[in-house]
């Protein structure tokens, strides 16, 4: 894969990774700052 930008950071402090695969798809990282959902 093919990095688009560089990781940018949100205002809530989630980082993000956008990359292209060998065929041109778009795919998004997201490391939140908070996880979205509870541990078990």
């Amino acid at each position: 894969a093919t990095p688009v930008g560089d990781i940018s950071v949100t205002p809530g402090g989630d980082e993000i990774a956008i990359l292209r695969d060998p065929w041109g798809v778009a795919i998004q990282f997201v490391k939140r700052a908070e996880p979205m959902l509870p541990h078990k």
